[in-house]
């Protein structure tokens, strides 16, 4: 399967995670007591782009699981879901959300832009 036949497989997922990046960005500022909701909401729409159940990712695709991964991680550090309590705050979020855009732009630049208009920021 190519990646465009997957990316409309986790389309649903992908957009739900922008939106869940966007709360985020959002209630940091004006309303932080909704972080931990929103964190919970990322860590389970990061996972659904993972799922197993849809056909896998192409070979190079690293940066994808390393971005979907880095948003799970921020999602339970907003959630206070994370094992690693330390790391159960705002700013260790913040780091793997700057991470898993990185990633995912890197993911992005070597796929021909197949992510462009889909989630921000690329």
């Amino acid at each position: 399967m190519t990646w465009a036949g997957r990316l409309a497989q986790v389309q649903g997922a992908l957009q739900n995670v922008q939106q869940d990046l966007s709360s985020i960005s959002s209630d940091a500022s004006s309303d932080p007591d909704n972080l931990a909701l929103d964190g919970s909401e990322l860590e389970g729409d990061a996972q659904a782009a993972l799922d197993p159940n849809y056909d896998p990712p192409p070979a190079d695709n690293a940066d994808w699981v390393s971005a979907m991964n880095d948003y799970v991680i921020a999602g339970e550090d907003y959630s206070g879901d994370n094992t690693n309590e330390q790391d159960d705050n705002p700013a260790q979020a913040s780091q793997e959300i700057e991470a898993g855009n990185s990633a995912l732009a890197r993911f992005n630049a070597a796929n021909g832009g197949v992510l462009n208009g889909t989630i921000q920021p690329l």
